[in-house]
C-alpha cells in the first residue's frame, strides 16, 4: 500500500508539488527574480524534491530562470510539459525541446518524458503530459478548433501523435509506479467552476482514455481548481482499493486570491499490501 499526507510523518519521503504557475502573469517583466523569491518564501514545508506538472510560463527565458533557480534549491526537480510549454515564442512547436536543450547543464532538472520509471528513495515515479484526445468525438475536435487557444499554437497532427504515444507510455509504465504525474488530469475534476458545465466532459479538460489503477498517486494540473481526494475503484462491482487525485494548479491571478504561487507539500510512505 502507499500512503500520502499533507503533514510530515515518520519515515516519509517529501515532495513539493506545483503546476500551472503561469509565472509571466505574476511579475514585473523587468525583475522576474521577485517571483522566484515569492515562490521560495511561499513554501510552508520545504522538501528535498520538487515536481512541476507543466505550464511554467509562455516563454523559455522565464521557464529557464525558474528551473535554474530550482536546480540549486532542490536535490532533484522532476518536470513534465503542459500545453503552455508550446505557447508563446510565436508558436514554435520545438519550444519545449528548446527548453530541454538550454537546461542541459542543470544537473538536478529531470524531464520525465525522457525517462521511464525513476526511483526516488524507494518511491517510483513516472510522468507524461497525457495529451487529450480530439479524434474520437466531434465535439472534442470542434472545441479544440473553435474555442481552445491550444489550436493556435499546437498543430493538430502533434496533438494526435502525443495522445497516441503517451497513452502507450502510460499503459507500459503504470503498473511499475507509485506516482504518475500528468498535466492533463486522468480523473474528472469535481466541483470545478473553472470548467463551464456544458464542457465538463470535453477531453481537453481530462484524458479519459486510460484505466485508473488502484494504490497509485495521480498528480495533475491544467484545470485550475486544486483538489486532494481519494478515488474508490471497483471491478465487477467489487471494491479493489483506491487512488489519490492531487491537483496543484496555481492558475491565473484572477483565479488566485493570494496572488502567490501555490506549492503543495506531500509526504509519501510505502507499506505492506
Amino acid at each position: 500500500m502507499i500512503y500520502v499526507d499533507k503533514n510530515k510523518k515518520e519515515d516519509t519521503i517529501g515532495f513539493n508539488v506545483v503546476s500551472d504557475l503561469h509565472m509571466d502573469f505574476y511579475f514585473d517583466w523587468k525583475n522576474p527574480y521577485d517571483y522566484i523569491n515569492d515562490f521560495k518564501n511561499n513554501i510552508q514545508n520545504k522538501c528535498d524534491y520538487l515536481i512541476v506538472a507543466g505550464d511554467i510560463a509562455n516563454n523559455n527565458k522565464l521557464s529557464y530562470i525558474f528551473l535554474e533557480s530550482m536546480n540549486y534549491f532542490y536535490k532533484k526537480v522532476f518536470v513534465i510539459d503542459g500545453n503552455h510549454e508550446y505557447y508563446g515564442d510565436w508558436g514554435k512547436i520545438d519550444r519545449y525541446e528548446g527548453l530541454k536543450d538550454i537546461t542541459k547543464k542543470l544537473k538536478n532538472i529531470v524531464f520525465l518524458d525522457e525517462n521511464d520509471v525513476i526511483d526516488v528513495e524507494g518511491i517510483k515515479i513516472a510522468g507524461r503530459m497525457m495529451m487529450y484526445n480530439i479524434e474520437d468525438r466531434l465535439k472534442d475536435y470542434q472545441f479544440f478548433k473553435t474555442i481552445s487557444n491550444d489550436s493556435r499554437f499546437i498543430p493538430e497532427w502533434m496533438v494526435k501523435k502525443k495522445h497516441k504515444e503517451e497513452i502507450e507510455d502510460y499503459n507500459r509504465l503504470i503498473d511499475d509506479v507509485d506516482i504518475f504525474i500528468s498535466h492533463i488530469p486522468l480523473i474528472p475534476q469535481k466541483n470545478s467552476n473553472y470548467i463551464p458545465e456544458e464542457y465538463r466532459d470535453i477531453s481537453l479538460y481530462y484524458n479519459s482514455g486510460v484505466k485508473i489503477k488502484a494504490n497509485k498517486i495521480y498528480i495533475n494540473g491544467h484545470v485550475h481548481h486544486r483538489q486532494f481526494n481519494t478515488i474508490p475503484l471497483y471491478k465487477n462491482n467489487e471494491y479493489i482499493g483506491e487512488s489519490y487525485n492531487i491537483n496543484v494548479a496555481t492558475g491565473y491571478p484572477y483565479e488566485n486570491k493570494s496572488n502567490k504561487p501555490h506549492i503543495e507539500s506531500i509526504y509519501i510512505k510505502k507499506g505492506e499490501n
